[in-house]
Order: C-alpha cells, then structure tokens, then sequence
C-alpha cells in the first residue's frame, strides 16, 4: 500500500470518527429537556377532614342483670300467631264471608282459583296467597275450592282453623 492510499484511508477513517463524535443530536436533548421542564405536577391539597359527632353509647340492657326466662306457656299460646311484619295482601281486607270462588283455571300444572270481592273485582290467587281477615293463607287450591289455614285468636292464644271455600256454594266449613 503506498503513502497516497494511506493517507485516504486514515482521512476516511477520521472523517468516520468525527461524525460519531458531533453532537447531532441535540434538537432531541433540548426537546426533553423542555418536556422535563413543562411536565413538572401539581399535587392538589388534600381535602378538609370530615368531622362528626359523637354519639354516646346507650345500653338497653344491663348485661350484669339476670335476663328473664321464656316461658313454655308463652311460646305454646304464639306458635300460631300470624307475623305482624308481613305485607298484607289486597284480599286480606274483606272478610272471608263476602269473598266467593267463581272460577279457577290451571296453568302448568297450577290451580289458580278466581276469587270476587263485593265491589265485583275478580283476583286470581293460589297457593300460598292470603285471603280474608283472619290471616287465611291458602293452602291448596283445586278445580272447585279453595283451603286455607286461618288463624284465629281465641282468648289469649293463637289456634288454627282450617276453611275451605267451594264453587258451587260457597260454603265455609
């Protein structure tokens, strides 16, 4: 190789390494620079605490005192009672005696019974629904009348009576 083609070659050679070595790319590095700088958070302050008042606590009960005992009696005379907290239903506010049973219809296997009230509305019920005022909860309804499990406070307890109101008569036994 003689002196000329070495003198390219290093020429070449330095023209490489001076390219690697200039900054060409700073337009980039200011540009994150001013990002950097733009991006800077605002952190929001935290909101007022809430403040509440104090309730003081009340017992109803004294734990130390001896609590009284149920009484068999008691739960015998109420086994029967109805449940004062369920939402009575529109049939329950006619007496039985001037609800009559003018029809029924089955539906998959299901009797409905179709029940008139004396203003000669007609409600279809069945099984499980309640009717008249003394908490009469149907418990089978079939092609020509309709059972229910009354129950009737007599002196100081609750009994049950079982009615059954047919089509044909509306007889109540």
């Amino acid at each position: 190789m003689n002196n000329k083609n070495k003198i390219i070659l290093v020429s070449v050679m330095l023209m490489g390494l001076s390219g690697c070595s200039s900054d060409s790319f700073q337009d980039i590095k200011g540009w994150m620079n001013e990002q950097r700088m733009a991006a800077k958070g605002k952190i929001e302050p935290l909101p007022p605490a809430k403040s509440f008042v104090a309730v003081p606590f009340v017992f109803r009960s004294d734990p130390f005192q001896e609590k009284p005992v149920l009484s068999l009696d008691n739960i015998e005379r109420n086994k029967y009672a109805p449940d004062p907290n369920r939402r009575k239903e529109p049939l329950e506010s006619f007496s039985l005696e001037s609800l009559k049973m003018v029809g029924s219809i089955s539906k998959d296997g299901e009797y409905y019974a179709m029940i008139k009230t004396p203003d000669r509305t007609v409600h279809y019920v069945k099984k499980g629904n309640y009717m008249g005022a003394n908490y009469g909860q149907i418990t089978e309804v079939t092609e020509g009348s309709v059972t229910l499990d009354e129950r009737v406070h007599d002196s100081d307890s609750w009994k049950p009576k079982k009615t059954i109101v047919t089509l044909e008569d509306n007889d109540k036994n």
